[in-house]
């Protein structure tokens, strides 16, 4: 058996109450990798694309990411 992080407990935590439709789950999990967008954002600029959209997509991205992980297979 290995260890797994309390930041990926924190995330499984989260996924699943994402799949039970927890709207505040997907807040705290995107507002921990907001981040990593705010870096993506500053590194590939994007003709007509300001960082709203950026955070739109990667919402969007992470709700797909959410609905195709299995929690029971990963975890």
């Amino acid at each position: 058996m290995y260890y797994k992080s309390e930041s990926y407990l924190i995330d499984k935590n989260l996924i699943k109450r994402i799949k039970m439709h927890d709207e505040d789950a997907i807040n705290e999990l995107f507002e921990k990798y907001r981040p990593l967008v705010n870096k993506l954002w500053a590194t590939y600029y994007l003709h007509g694309f300001d960082v709203d959209d950026w955070y739109q997509e990667a919402i969007i991205v992470m709700l797909n990411s959410v609905k195709r992980y299995d929690v029971e297979k990963n975890g």
